[in-house]
């Protein structure tokens, strides 16, 4: 069977690699919008996907690459020092052992995910990489286009913790929104959400975000969500609060 062309290989992974970023987009729009119960995909274009989500990846990923990149070059790529291996003493204990490190790992994995706060997402996102990082390296995913194997390593490792890494930051932008720990209030009142002078922010309407003409906001002190059509001739001021501390506003929290 003849070997497809280098600019086949190319165009199949550019096409690929695009609905891999509009899938990381929608998770991570999945983890923000399910915290407040929304279905946000029954009002996005595929255009809106990408301006909605394009900032908070990106700003996440910047740091998580860097340290990819830092733990790589540390790592000196995948050379083993001398006498490691998988025939010496260690190797074949790490060997004999392997069903049970998997089952250890797939057991804290499961814990983590079931029973941790909503912080566990900075870690899941390193458990659920795993497996996929070495599965890829197995199977030699991207040599043809990138022959560096400390470049393809940082690649692979990166593409395997995205898609749980945007998920967790949609849940962890969401409820620091939720508990009082950073969000966008609204100052004055406009026709479709009324604010109280003298209210303390953490008790006034919180801007989750829009897209199109719809405007999202989250009432504290009622658990409510507020959908509203905007006008371009109105006027919705807003102002940053933050806190170093989650404050409890009278409503259970969303499940994380």
């Amino acid at each position: 069977m003849q070997e497809p062309a280098p600019n086949e290989k190319i165009s199949t992974y550019l096409y690929f690699c695009s609905l891999y970023f509009i899938s990381v987009g929608v998770l991570y729009l999945w983890g923000y919008w399910s915290t407040f119960n929304v279905n946000i995909l029954e009002y996005l274009t595929l255009a809106d996907i990408v301006k909605s989500t394009a900032y908070p990846i990106a700003s996440t990923l910047v740091f998580f690459a860097i340290g990819a990149v830092v733990g790589e070059l540390l790592a000196g790529g995948n050379r083993l020092p001398p006498g490691g291996g998988r025939n010496t003493r260690v190797g074949n204990v790490l060997h004999k052992i392997r069903p049970i490190l998997v089952v250890m790992y797939v057991v804290i994995t499961l814990a983590v995910l079931q029973f941790g706060p909503v912080e566990k997402w900075r870690v899941l996102a390193l458990l659920f990489a795993g497996p996929v990082y070495f599965a890829g390296k197995q199977r030699g995913i991207f040599q043809s286009i990138i022959p560096d194997e400390s470049s393809r390593s940082i690649v692979l490792f990166l593409m395997a913790t995205i898609p749980t890494l945007a998920y967790g930051q949609g849940r962890l932008n969401a409820d620091q929104i939720f508990n009082s720990v950073k969000f966008q209030y609204v100052v004055s009142s406009i026709d479709f959400v009324g604010v109280v002078n003298q209210v303390d922010p953490t008790q006034r309407p919180r801007y989750l975000g829009h897209t199109g003409d719809f405007l999202f906001f989250f009432e504290p002190t009622k658990g409510a969500l507020v959908i509203a059509k905007f006008d371009d001739t109105k006027t919705l001021e807003l102002k940053q609060f933050e806190r170093q501390r989650p404050v409890s506003v009278g409503i259970s929290p969303p499940p994380s």
